[in-house]
């Protein structure tokens, strides 16, 4: 049995709401007690007697709270409160309170997650969806918080699949957000979803209706902007430069845009929004970027997208773009004897940036 005075446990989700359960419990102080603390009130010093009958109280009033939550089929308590009470006759009360639940491990399921790309963002927002994680019956959300802390909230989610159709899933809460190691990044609870038709899904967009802390509701803007790529280019963006890139770094003539998505005057050092300094957004390396799909697509025969790709990694950059240069090169050889292999030569890259 799990006990905390918070209400969730780092590692676990809550599965179900048992309901709330006290615990009493009655005790005499005793004649000699009586006695021994009128002596420490008269030279103030501590009573070990009265001490001893409070621990001894407070022990059993939790374990008759532990057995009403045995018996509820509990497997761990939330929020616990212990009241003191001193009745007439010299007696001592006390009441634990707790809420009873069922919990399950997260990492249980983690072998089993996918994980989609956001597809869409607020401009300006201080709280972003930037993963949506699926098991096989549960959803969570892995989001990216500038400065502003989360206890639940309320989203709207759609998961969209390899040709371009929708599942609507409508508005979820989520009642728990738990903050990441990863400074700025929070993940939400798992929560319980049929998933029978999100089959084939790759991406996701999620739009944050309300956020909840402390007791305040925030309500959020629904004017999302959808990004300009495929889902394995995003991944592979946030790969590169953290989960919370939604678009390439690039310049304009009185303006530069950072990798979270918030324009920024030239004179501006840093990001308004994420504080990302403008050189950090700048492409790592010279190599074959995901954004380069794009351009390839466009191009006639393999031989073409060989050439294109040699320029971007001679020498190669790593073991990874030495063997897709020499798979590429070889698409390029064969076609004088199969035809044109540019959507051979496609199907490589795309394979390379998911890796």
């Amino acid at each position: 049995m799990l006990l905390t005075s918070g209400y969730n446990f780092e590692g676990y989700r809550i599965v179900e709401y048992l309901g709330f359960l006290s615990g009493e419990t009655v005790l005499g102080t005793g004649f000699l007690s009586e006695f021994s603390a009128g002596f420490s009130d008269f030279f103030g010093v501590s009573n070990q007697r009265f001490a001893d009958k409070l621990e001894q109280a407070k022990d059993a009033a939790i374990q008759h709270l532990l057995e009403k939550a045995v018996n509820a089929g509990a497997n761990a308590l939330i929020g616990i409160d212990i009241d003191y009470n001193m009745f007439s006759a010299n007696m001592i009360g006390v009441i634990a309170n707790a809420t009873a639940v069922k919990i399950e491990a997260i990492e249980a399921q983690s072998s089993d997650l996918q994980i989609l790309p956001v597809m869409n963002y607020v401009p300006g927002a201080r709280v972003r969806p930037v993963q949506v994680l699926l098991g096989e019956s549960s959803i969570a959300l892995q989001l990216c918080s500038y400065g502003e802390p989360l206890e639940a909230l309320l989203a709207q989610i759609r998961l969209e699949n390899l040709f371009g159709q929708t599942v609507d899933l409508g508005s979820i809460a989520f009642f728990q957000c738990t903050a990441e190691e990863k400074a700025g990044f929070w993940h939400t609870e798992f929560a319980p979803i049929d998933l029978s038709l999100a089959r084939g899904v790759c991406a996701a967009e999620v739009l944050l209706c309300k956020t909840f802390f402390h007791g305040k509701q925030t309500a959020h803007p629904s004017d999302s902007i959808r990004i300009p790529y495929q889902a394995f280019q995003l991944s592979a963006l946030k790969k590169a430069y953290g989960a919370d890139a939604f678009l390439s770094f690039s310049i304009e003539e009185d303006s530069w845009t950072c990798l979270c998505g918030t324009r920024n005057p030239s004179s501006a050092e840093k990001c308004a929004l994420c504080e990302r300094y403008k050189g950090a957004n700048a492409p790592v390396g010279d190599g074959l970027n995901p954004l380069h799909l794009a351009a390839l697509e466009k191009l006639e025969n393999a031989k073409e997208i060989y050439k294109f790709v040699a320029e971007l990694e001679t020498p190669p950059h790593s073991p990874q773009a030495k063997t897709l240069l020499e798979g590429l090169e070889s698409n390029a050889n064969m076609e004088r004897l199969y035809g044109n292999m540019k959507s051979s030569s496609l199907k490589k890259i795309r394979q390379f940036f998911q890796e």
